[in-house]
């Protein structure tokens, strides 16, 4: 019989997954065990409709989980666009980024955008995001917790956090309201130092992370130094 809509989103996500899969042990499946575990996710499926997309995401990531690769994972539409929506550089957000701290399944505060709305407001590196416009961020993933901080420029967001310490976030729930902003987002840094030796100049451009709007900002920054 063929298979159903859902049954072949399945399909597709394990086909690209072992296409590009580095690891042919699939994380000590062997290739028999990973087909194993496609054969599973698409009978956990066949009697789901259209109206059953996040059972069927989560049987897709529930394959996935198998190969014990925190990189491999699967996004939604939605989670997607989020993405593609930071690496196009200009949003209107409040100027972070986040990361998933894999050993407490909290969302934390990478670095801020200087002069950002974040950064202005007093959030810092390390900092846990607890709540978003008065919803827990609990079981969230990066990415949508960076769906959640965008929205129209000058809209407030209404952020929980816990400050980081030496021993790990406070206990105190600090709360805040910001107000998104256009961001230029991951910008480059450049400076300049003497050296100990020579006492020559030497150029430092910083490149925290990457977006299309990257190759134009180091050109922009070598020009500086």
């Amino acid at each position: 019989a063929a298979l159903t809509e859902q049954q072949l989103l399945v399909n597709d996500a394990w086909r690209e997954v072992t296409r590009q899969y580095l690891d042919k042990t699939y994380n000590g499946l062997g290739e028999e065990g990973w087909k194993a575990k496609r054969l599973e996710a698409v009978k956990a499926v066949s009697n789901l409709g259209p109206d059953d997309s996040e059972v069927v995401y989560a049987a897709v990531r529930g394959m996935l989980k198998e190969l014990g690769d925190p990189y491999t994972r699967f996004l939604t539409p939605d989670q997607y666009s989020a993405i593609v929506a930071v690496a196009k550089g200009n949003n209107a957000g409040i100027g972070v980024t986040l990361q998933l701290d894999p050993s407490s399944a909290k969302v934390v505060i990478l670095n801020t955008v200087p002069g950002g709305p974040a950064a202005q407001g007093g959030i810092l590196s390390g900092d846990v995001i607890e709540e978003i416009d008065f919803r827990p961020t609990s079981d969230a993933m990066a990415d949508v917790v960076a769906a959640r901080c965008r929205g129209d420029v000058g809209t407030p967001l209404d952020l929980a956090v816990r400050h980081g310490t030496p021993d790990g976030p406070s206990g105190t729930l600090t709360r805040l309201t910001l107000t998104r902003a256009v961001v230029r987002v991951n910008p480059v840094e450049a400076s300049t130092f003497v050296a100990p030796r020579g006492g020559g100049t030497v150029g430092l451009i910083r490149v925290p992370s990457f977006s299309q709007e990257t190759a134009g900002q180091v050109a922009e920054a070598m020009k500086k130094v």
